[in-house]
């Protein structure tokens, strides 16, 4: 057990704070990501809605090339 015990303590000095830099890091990097997953999500909505005007600005206009019949 001395041994480990040896490695041990310098080995948790070493690698602890590293760990806890990189799980703030972490933490930074998440908040960065929501962040551009909201924008990502308002664009595509503003895409999709631009999709369905189209759809609905095609249907309106194939509406008005149909003859109308007179009745």
């Amino acid at each position: 057990m001395g041994v480990v015990d040896e490695v041990r303590k310098p080995f948790q000095d070493l690698v602890t704070p590293e760990m806890r830099a990189l799980a703030t890091e972490v933490k930074g990097l998440n908040g960065k990501v929501e962040d551009l997953r909201l924008e990502m999500n308002r664009r595509f909505d503003y895409i999709e809605t631009s999709f369905r005007l189209n759809e609905r600005v095609s249907l309106l206009e194939a509406e008005r090339k149909k003859p109308h019949s007179k009745q």
